[in-house]
């Protein structure tokens, strides 16, 4: 699971442990960023790089963004969602938008956390 930064973070992660042969049954992108450019793509940290590394393994993603979110586009969610559903149609991929959730996801808190534990 990661939570903005984390996100990219996350994925990263799940990205270098599939490259080992251990891939993690899921990914949970909370108002999750990203991370691009030749810097990130050299050493195969770039988010969209990862996602298409994971999903291919099988790697479930689950991305979670409110519709208020001022820090980081809800736009970006939406591509990494579609990244993800692109790279392997059969794969267990979700994107939930939570009407009226900020950055924090404050308001929608119970709910997401009861959503990512039956996910």
């Amino acid at each position: 699971v990661g939570f903005s930064f984390g996100g990219p973070a996350a994925w990263a992660a799940a990205a270098r442990l599939t490259e080992k042969g251990l891939p993690m049954r899921g990914v949970i992108a909370l108002a999750g960023s990203g991370r691009g450019g030749s810097a990130f793509a050299s050493e195969q940290l770039d988010t969209a790089g990862c996602i298409r590394r994971c999903t291919r393994a099988g790697v479930r993603a689950l991305f979670l963004h409110g519709t208020e979110d001022q820090n980081v586009a809800l736009d970006f969610a939406s591509f990494s969602f579609q990244t993800a559903s692109a790279t392997c149609p059969e794969a267990k991929v979700a994107l939930v938008i939570m009407d009226g959730a900020t950055h924090m996801l404050d308001s929608v808190r119970g709910a997401a956390y009861a959503l990512m534990k039956t996910w």
